[in-house]
């Protein structure tokens, strides 16, 4: 997928890009604010995880691109009842709070929107993350439930409403 929008980009993740996981999924500060758990993961448990997004056809993943710059993921993940979840984590630092992720998302949208017109597109996102929820609310997704997670922060449910 090559989609465009202002300088942001999304292309298809491929192995090559893996390597910039090892990093972006053990930075404490990204993962507080994107996941549920903390769990540190050593590379080759990360290559693993991401070998098998690339051989699974239910994970449509792509590298957020900057110009010509790799700064973050996002992924579709289809579910097994056919609904699909959304995850986005911008990995480089000095990308946060210039609104890239929000480009993403609207790209990543209009791919949905295209690509699986009759389903339905969710997210989980933790309930102090202001710029993440305020992201997807410009994008068109609604607060439609909460999760618990134990003792990990507790997350809003949002989904995508077409337009």
């Amino acid at each position: 997928m090559m989609s465009k929008m202002n300088e942001v980009t999304l292309r298809d993740l491929v192995e090559a890009d893996i390597p910039l996981f090892h990093s972006w999924w053990n930075d404490d500060e990204l993962r507080s604010w994107t996941s549920d758990s903390h769990e540190f993961l050593d590379n080759a448990s990360i290559d693993e995880i991401m070998l098998g997004h690339l051989s699974k056809p239910a994970y449509h993943d792509f590298i957020i691109d900057l110009s010509g710059r790799a700064i973050g993921h996002i992924l579709i993940q289809q579910r097994k009842n056919n609904d699909f979840t959304l995850y986005v984590a911008i990995g480089e630092k000095d990308c946060w709070g210039k609104r890239y992720g929000t480009t993403a998302v609207k790209l990543i949208c209009e791919y949905f929107d295209s690509t699986f017109p009759d389903q339905s597109l969710l997210l989980d996102v933790n309930q102090n993350n202001a710029r993440a929820i305020t992201c997807y609310k410009k994008c068109g997704f609604v607060l439609v439930g909460e999760k618990n997670y134990g003792d990990h922060q507790p997350q809003y449910v949002m989904e995508y409403k077409k337009p």
